[in-house]
Parts: structure tokens; C-alpha cells; sequence
């Protein structure tokens, strides 16, 4: 326990307890500016944690928006399984509205054939073939050879056999080679290209090579021997003809991959289709979450009144400007998939009186079921051709625009233009030409067009779940509204905290003063009573004398 030395040796002076005095002066002078601090500082603590509450519940919805967006909701179909079988290779990628595609013939592989064998184990001459794999064309067939396929030579031993034979050209790239027994007591050297019309075959014999080795050559004419003459696939999307070189085709559909199998006497319809139950389930999370994040904003900006206490950030003009933005972007339609805006009313999604969103499922379904590609500008941005025959690989800068985009093509120059923003064209090894968007609004993109391709129509949309995730990130990254609100709060928290303690400081300099004045005060009283109580005995003693 503490001695208060000061009041005890204090018993001639003026009575005062001069130790508690000190102590309440200090308080009087330094407490009313601590407590401003203090409460300062608790406001700014409730604000903080606020914050933290907004944020924990902004992450919530990325992560909700993120994992609907990795629910497989798509798949694809075909009217015609097993004519035009058809895989989900990408499904950001999948068309929204149907494709019609006709197989009007298949891609085939060069066939030929040299017999007059006597058997598989039959011993040949030696000499070296040239293959070359190029194209065929014209009457009589001029060879023109592939530039994106290198030939080969290959060097035939003396004694080796026919079997032999054909395993060493089928090492060779784009060779396929087996003895086949013809069933007239004679084999046959099969020999199989790759399929498609430029993967054809010539084969040149050397100059001393033996005559069973001599007898594969081709070079000047592959029609003695030719079975079977190589050929691209020939379809036709949406009415316009294409050609591919085999008949499993990724770069037609985006997103979708094609595998042909016949020939179709009728269109065959080709979709990506969305489930409807997984669809509901998806929409009905993201709802939940995101009034979630809604009612607490609007909690923690209330201004208060008719006894209800405002919010930790109430009036907070940064905080007031997100929800103002949050309702904008609910208001506003989604443009980009298809001819005109998508609202959310499209799909099923109501704004209620208090802001927050509901979902009706009658509307829902009934929009689902009229047209599936109206989910997709909830949780999926789009970026696709109109028409067949332009492929689109990158993305946008993150600040384009979206909206609908003329593509047009001068087919006799190659020149383009995307929305009257000229284009560069780069001629490609298979025909087609691409184009870099290098400036305009969809930079960043580039453009693969087949021959016949004059115009096309490209769409840029960006989805609800998008626009949401680009929202939460601009609030919380570090030049964003809310990591500003949180950095200033910090700096002011270290400030009233720094104040608060220069304050106790002071104080306690400010009544270890007071009682050293108080000390000199007591002397300067004690000699007085100690003079007085001298006087006093003096004249007491002068009257006892009288």
C-alpha cells in the first residue's frame, strides 16, 4: 500500500488532502480531451470491424460465384448421335443457340495398293524411297507437296521381307503400311495415308533400286496403284461449306468438339444445354449470398431514427457509394448476348422494396425453358461468332465494352474491319487468315476466319457474376473504397492511440508539478501558523502578566 507522505507530514499546515488534489486537477485538465479520444477510438474500432464483416462477406460471394461458375451446367447434344457425335470442350466457349450442321462427305485417307506379292515372308531387292505428303490435283495429277509436312527417306536392305517392309514405312510420320493377304494365293503391300487431301503420298523409287523396290514408285502418277483417293471432310454449318482435314473437328463450334461418323441425308442439330435443376440451384445459392452481403451493408450504413441506433458506418459517403453501385448494376440490363439486353427480370430475378434480390421460380423455369442461353449471362461472360467460320481465341481488356460488333471482310484483299476499326490480316499455313485486334474495343482478341467468310457479328457480354466479382474487386483491392476506408481507420486508431498516451504523460507531469507547488504552499503555511501560534502565546503570555 502507498504512503501518502505529503498528507502525512501536512498536520500544520492547511489541512488539505494535497495528493488527491493534484491528482483531480490532472484529471480535470487532460480527462475530458482522453475521453474524446477514447471514444474516438471506439467508433473507429466498430467501424473497422464493420469492415471486416463486409469483407468477410464480399469473399463469401467470390467464392460462391467461383464455384457456380465451375458447376458443369452444360452439355451437348446432337439429333443425330453417331452420324455427328459432339463433346463440351469449353464450355465459356459453347454456342448459345443451336448449330446445323450437314456432313456431306467424310475425310478420308489415301489408299494403295502394290501386289503380286508371293507372301509376307518374301525376300526383297534393296534401294531407298522417297515419300513426300502433299496434295493431288488436276487431270493428269500434278503433286504439290505439303509445306507444314517434311518428307522422308527410307533405305531398304537387301533381304529384307515383306512384313519387314511394311513396319519400317508405318514408323515413318503419316504412314500406315501392312501385308495383306488377298486370298488368291497372292499378297499385297497396303499402304494408308493420314486422312485429308493434303496428306496424300508420293513415293519415288532410287535409281538402283531392285525391281520389287522399283515397282513402288509413283512419283509421276498415283492412279495405277491408288485405291482410294484422299479427301477432307465436307460439311456444311449453318449453310455454309467448310472443310476439314480429319473427321474429329475442334475448330469449327467454339467450345464444342465434333466427331463425324457418316453421311446425314438431313440437317443435324447440334446445342449446348443447360440442366434446369443444377440452373435453379445455382441461381437460388447465389441469391442467398448475395442478400447476404446486401442487408449488411444496408445494416451498417443506417443512419438511424425512431430509437434505432445507427450503423458502424453510417453516413460513411465511400461505403453509401457501393450500395448506389450494387443497385445501378441490378437495374441496368446485360448487354453483349444476343440482338438486345438481358434484365434480370428476364430470368426470373426481382429486386424487392428493401433492395435485396428474389428469385421467381415460375419465371424462372419458363425462361429456361424458352430459351437455356438467358442462364448463361448470369454466371458466364460470352464472347462468340454470330456465324460459322470465325473462331475467337483471347479475351477483352478489362475495361471493354460489351455490346454486339460488325465483322467485315473484303474477300478479294483480305482487309477487315471490327466495328470500322481497320485490321491487320496474317495469312495462315491452312488457308484461313487471322486478325489481331491490337486497338478499338475488343483488344486483345484475335479472329480466325475461313475463306469464305465476309461478315460476322460478334458479341461481348459480360454475365451478373462477372460484373459482381469485377464490383467486389475494385472495393477491395488496394486503391478501392473499402482498403482506403480500412487504411485510414488504421492510421487514425495509431494516431488517438499515440494521443492518448503523450496525454498520460503530460498528465502525470501536470500533478507531479502541482504537488511540488502544493509541498512549497504547505512550508509557506506552516511558517505562517507556526508564527501565528508563536504571536498568539506571546500576547497571551503579555495579558497574563497585566
Amino acid at each position: 500500500m502507498a504512503i501518502d507522505i505529503l498528507s502525512k507530514l501536512n498536520t500544520g499546515g492547511s489541512g488539505l488532502d494535497l495528493v488527491n488534489l493534484s491528482s483531480q486537477l490532472a484529471a480535470a485538465t487532460y480527462e475530458p480531451r482522453r475521453a474524446l479520444l477514447t471514444a474516438r477510438m471506439d467508433r473507429a474500432d466498430l467501424s473497422a470491424s464493420a469492415l471486416d464483416r463486409v469483407t468477410a462477406r464480399m469473399s463469401d460471394l467470390t467464392a460462391t460465384l467461383q464455384a457456380a461458375a465451375g458447376i458443369d451446367t452444360l452439355s451437348a447434344k446432337s439429333s443425330a448421335p453417331g452420324l455427328v457425335d459432339v463433346t463440351l470442350s469449353d464450355a465459356s466457349l459453347a454456342p448459345a443457340r443451336p448449330v446445323e450442321i450437314e456432313v456431306l462427305g467424310l475425310a478420308q485417307s489415301q489408299v494403295l495398293e502394290f501386289g503380286g506379292f508371293s507372301g509376307p515372308d518374301q525376300v526383297l531387292g534393296g534401294g531407298t524411297l522417297t515419300i513426300d505428303i502433299g496434295r493431288w490435283q488436276g487431270d493428269p495429277p500434278v503433286f504439290t507437296a505439303n509445306p507444314a509436312q517434311s518428307g522422308a527417306q527410307l533405305v531398304v536392305p537387301a533381304g529384307a521381307t515383306l512384313t519387314q517392309l511394311a513396319e519400317a514405312l508405318s514408323s515413318l510420320p503419316g504412314v500406315t503400311a501392312r501385308a495383306i493377304e488377298v486370298g488368291d494365293g497372292s499378297w499385297s503391300l497396303g499402304i494408308l495415308s493420314e486422312t485429308g487431301a493434303a496428306s496424300s503420298l508420293r513415293i519415288a523409287a532410287s535409281a538402283d533400286a531392285a525391281p520389287d523396290i522399283a515397282a513402288l514408285d509413283f512419283a509421276a502418277d498415283p492412279r495405277p496403284v491408288e485405291r482410294r483417293v484422299a479427301s477432307d471432310a465436307l460439311l456444311t454449318v449453318d449453310g455454309i461449306a467448310v472443310l476439314r482435314p480429319t473427321n474429329q473437328i475442334d475448330d469449327l463450334i467454339p467450345g464444342l468438339s465434333l466427331g463425324l461418323s457418316g453421311v446425314t441425308t438431313a440437317p443435324v442439330t447440334i446445342r449446348a444445354e443447360t440442366d434446369p435443376r443444377t440452373a435453379l440451384a445455382v441461381m437460388e445459392g447465389l441469391v442467398e449470398e448475395f442478400n447476404g452481403l446486401k442487408s449488411l451493408l444496408q445494416q451498417v450504413t443506417a443512419r438511424g431514427g425512431n430509437g434505432a441506433e445507427p450503423g458502424a458506418l453510417a453516413g460513411d459517403a465511400g461505403v453509401m457509394s457501393l450500395l448506389r453501385e450494387l443497385d445501378a448494376m441490378l437495374a441496368g440490363g446485360m448487354s453483349g448476348f444476343g440482338p438486345q439486353p438481358i434484365f434480370l427480370a428476364d430470368v426470373g430475378l426481382r429486386t424487392e422494396r428493401d433492395g435485396r434480390l428474389s428469385l421467381d421460380k415460375s419465371v424462372f423455369e419458363a425462361a429456361f425453358s424458352a430459351d437455356p442461353s438467358r442462364f448463361r449471362s448470369v454466371l458466364q461472360d460470352n464472347l462468340a461468332s454470330t456465324g460459322p467460320g470465325v473462331a475467337i481465341n483471347g479475351m477483352p481488356a478489362r475495361g471493354a465494352t460489351p455490346g454486339r460488333y460488325e465483322f467485315l471482310r473484303d474477300p478479294a484483299t483480305g482487309a477487315a474491319t471490327l466495328n470500322g476499326v481497320a485490321l491487320t490480316p496474317v495469312a495462315e499455313a491452312d488457308g484461313q487468315t487471322s486478325y489481331r485486334v491490337a486497338t478499338g474495343p475488343l483488344s486483345g482478341i484475335v479472329l480466325t476466319v475461313e475463306p469464305g467468310v465476309t461478315r460476322s457479328t460478334i458479341d461481348f457480354g459480360r454475365s451478373l457474376a462477372s460484373q459482381l466479382s469485377t464490383w467486389i474487386d475494385a472495393a477491395t483491392g488496394r486503391d478501392g473504397v473499402i482498403s482506403r476506408k480500412q487504411d485510414r481507420l488504421e492510421a487514425s486508431l495509431a494516431q488517438d492511440g499515440d494521443a492518448i498516451e503523450t496525454l498520460g504523460t503530460q498528465a502525470a507531469a501536470y500533478e507531479a508539478r502541482m504537488r511540488a507547488r502544493f509541498a512549497e504552499m504547505e512550508k509557506v503555511i506552516t511558517q505562517l501558523n507556526s508564527t501565528g501560534e508563536y504571536l498568539t502565546s506571546l500576547i497571551d503570555s503579555f495579558n497574563a502578566q497585566r
